[in-house]
Protein backbone atom coordinates (compact mmCIF):
# COMPACT_ATOMS: atom_id res chain seq x y z
CA UNK A 1 0.00 0.00 0.00
CA UNK A 2 1.38 3.34 -0.66
CA UNK A 3 -0.04 7.15 0.38
CA UNK A 4 -0.66 9.53 -2.90
CA UNK A 5 -1.09 13.37 -2.46
CA UNK A 6 -1.67 13.07 0.87
CA UNK A 7 -4.70 10.85 1.90
CA UNK A 8 -5.24 8.86 -1.09
CA UNK A 9 -3.96 5.53 -0.69
CA UNK A 10 -3.05 2.70 -3.36
CA UNK A 11 -3.19 -0.93 -2.76
CA UNK A 12 -2.56 -3.39 -5.75
CA UNK A 13 -2.12 -6.88 -6.53
CA UNK A 14 -2.03 -8.64 -10.00
CA UNK A 15 -0.43 -12.72 -11.27
CA UNK A 16 3.11 -12.86 -11.82
CA UNK A 17 2.27 -14.21 -15.18
CA UNK A 18 1.01 -10.68 -16.16
CA UNK A 19 3.87 -8.74 -16.62
CA UNK A 20 2.32 -5.48 -18.47
CA UNK A 21 -0.57 -3.45 -17.54
CA UNK A 22 -1.49 -3.52 -20.69
CA UNK A 23 -1.45 -7.54 -21.02
CA UNK A 24 -4.72 -7.14 -18.70
CA UNK A 25 -6.64 -6.08 -21.36
CA UNK A 26 -5.98 -9.20 -23.16
CA UNK A 27 -6.66 -11.63 -20.43
CA UNK A 28 -10.13 -13.71 -20.91
CA UNK A 29 -12.29 -13.15 -18.07
CA UNK A 30 -13.97 -10.43 -16.12
CA UNK A 31 -13.40 -7.30 -15.02
CA UNK A 32 -15.47 -5.48 -12.00
CA UNK A 33 -14.80 -2.03 -11.33
CA UNK A 34 -16.90 0.07 -8.54
CA UNK A 35 -16.40 3.85 -7.80
CA UNK A 36 -18.14 5.02 -4.46
CA UNK A 37 -17.67 7.68 -1.87
CA UNK A 38 -14.16 8.79 -3.66
CA UNK A 39 -12.80 5.11 -3.50
CA UNK A 40 -12.35 3.12 -7.08
CA UNK A 41 -12.06 -0.51 -7.19
CA UNK A 42 -10.99 -2.92 -9.60
CA UNK A 43 -10.79 -6.92 -9.24
CA UNK A 44 -10.17 -9.03 -12.51
CA UNK A 45 -11.55 -12.31 -12.30
CA UNK A 46 -9.59 -14.45 -15.59
CA UNK A 47 -11.46 -17.11 -17.68
CA UNK A 48 -11.29 -20.13 -15.31
CA UNK A 49 -13.26 -17.97 -12.39
CA UNK A 50 -9.98 -17.10 -10.32
CA UNK A 51 -9.10 -13.74 -9.08
CA UNK A 52 -6.08 -12.35 -10.68
CA UNK A 53 -5.77 -8.52 -9.76
CA UNK A 54 -6.99 -6.42 -7.25
CA UNK A 55 -6.74 -2.74 -7.58
CA UNK A 56 -7.70 -0.18 -4.74
CA UNK A 57 -7.70 4.19 -5.16
CA UNK A 58 -9.40 6.14 -2.53
CA UNK A 59 -9.63 7.54 0.81
CA UNK A 60 -10.28 4.80 3.16
CA UNK A 61 -7.77 2.74 4.94
CA UNK A 62 -7.66 -0.97 3.50
CA UNK A 63 -6.65 -4.25 5.26
CA UNK A 64 -4.72 -5.32 2.91
CA UNK A 65 -4.06 -8.83 4.11
CA UNK A 66 -7.81 -9.61 4.15
CA UNK A 67 -7.51 -8.41 0.47
CA UNK A 68 -4.49 -10.30 -0.46
CA UNK A 69 -6.65 -13.71 0.75
CA UNK A 70 -8.58 -12.99 -2.22
CA UNK A 71 -6.24 -13.09 -4.35
CA UNK A 72 -5.84 -16.37 -6.27
CA UNK A 73 -9.40 -16.99 -4.75
CA UNK A 74 -12.48 -19.26 -7.13
CA UNK A 75 -15.15 -16.65 -7.57
CA UNK A 76 -17.48 -19.06 -6.16
CA UNK A 77 -15.86 -19.10 -2.73
CA UNK A 78 -16.58 -15.01 -3.20
CA UNK A 79 -20.44 -15.84 -3.14
CA UNK A 80 -20.58 -16.02 -7.35
CA UNK A 81 -19.28 -12.32 -7.37
CA UNK A 82 -19.14 -12.07 -11.13
CA UNK A 83 -23.19 -12.99 -11.26
CA UNK A 84 -23.70 -10.62 -8.38
CA UNK A 85 -22.09 -7.83 -10.01
CA UNK A 86 -23.51 -8.33 -13.51
CA UNK A 87 -27.08 -8.36 -11.85
CA UNK A 88 -25.52 -5.07 -10.42
CA UNK A 89 -25.85 -6.74 -6.88
CA UNK A 90 -22.69 -4.73 -5.95
CA UNK A 91 -22.47 -1.06 -5.56
CA UNK A 92 -18.81 -1.13 -3.70
CA UNK A 93 -16.28 -3.54 -3.74
CA UNK A 94 -14.56 -2.39 -0.87
CA UNK A 95 -17.71 -2.86 0.71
Amino acid sequence: MALVQGIRRVWYVQSVNIDCPLLIASVQGTLLETKHNGNWMRMLVDKKGLVISITYFGHAPVTANNWMALYGLHESYLNGICSRYADDMIPDLKG
